[in-house]
C-alpha cells in the first residue's frame, strides 16, 4: 500500500479504525503495517472534518449526515483546537433550518449516544474547550425548542386527522441493481416521541452543566 493508497483509505473510512477492521480486514492489515506517524493522521483527520462540514453546509447537503461524522472526527482528534470546534458549532447553528428528522438526530450527536454522554459532543466540549460550552448550549437550546415546537406541531396534526383504517405497510424490496445500498440514499423521519425523548435528555444534561 503506497502513502497515497493509504490516505484515500483512511479517509474513505473517515479515519475510523473500526470501520476499517470490520469492512476491510487485508486493507486494515495493509495501513496498519506502515505504521503512520500520529501526525500524518492528524493532518487527514484535519482534511476530513473540515470536507465533512463542508458538505453540511452546503445547500441540498444531508445535514444529519455530514455534521455526525465530523463530530466523530472532532471526538477522533488526539489534538483539538478552538477553531475546529467553533466550525463545527457554526455549523450547528446553519442546520437549525434543516428539517426535524434531522435536527433529532443532529441534537442526538450534541448529547451523545451512550448511557455516560461521553460520545456527544457536549462532552467533548467540556473537555477539551470548555470556554466554547457557553456558546454550544445556546445554539443547542435553539435546536431543543425547535423540536419541541416540531413535536407539539405533529401531534395536533395527528389529532385532527380523519381516521383511516390502518394497512400493513409492505417494505419495498430493492432491486438487484440498487445494491451494494448507500447510507447517503436514506432520509430519515420523523419521530415525535424520540424527539421529545431527545429533548428531555438534553436538557437534564444542560441543566448540570449550567449548575
Amino acid at each position: 500500500m503506497t502513502m497515497e493508497e493509504a490516505e484515500a483509505f483512511f479517509k474513505s473510512y473517515l479515519g475510523n479504525g473500526y470501520l476499517m477492521w470490520h469492512e476491510d480486514i487485508p486493507g486494515e492489515a495493509a495501513f496498519r503495517a506502515l505504521n503512520l506517524p500520529e501526525e500524518t493522521l492528524q493532518a487527514w483527520r484535519q482534511d476530513i472534518l473540515e470536507e465533512e462540514v463542508a458538505k453540511a453546509t452546503a445547500e441540498g447537503g444531508k445535514v444529519w449526515t455530514h455534521l455526525s461524522a465530523a463530530i466523530d472526527v472532532l471526538r477522533d482528534m488526539r489534538q483539538s483546537t478552538p477553531e475546529n470546534h467553533r466550525m463545527v458549532i457554526a455549523a450547528l447553528r446553519g442546520a437549525l433550518a434543516a428539517d426535524a428528522a434531522q435536527r433529532t438526530i443532529l441534537l442526538e450527536s450534541v448529547v451523545g449516544r451512550t448511557a455516560s454522554g461521553n460520545d456527544g459532543l457536549l462532552a467533548l466540549t467540556r473537555e477539551r474547550e470548555p470556554q466554547l460550552l457557553g456558546e454550544l448550549l445556546e445554539v443547542a437550546d435553539v435546536l431543543a425548542d425547535s423540536l419541541d415546537e416540531a413535536a407539539r406541531e405533529a401531534s395536533e396534526a395527528q389529532e385532527t386527522a380523519p381516521e383511516t383504517p390502518e394497512t400493513p405497510e409492505t417494505p419495498e424490496v430493492p432491486s438487484a441493481d440498487a445494491w451494494p445500498w448507500n447510507p447517503l440514499d436514506f432520509r430519515p423521519s420523523f419521530n415525535p416521541e424520540r424527539a421529545q425523548r431527545v429533548v428531555e435528555n438534553y436538557r437534564s444534561k444542560a441543566r448540570r452543566l449550567r449548575q
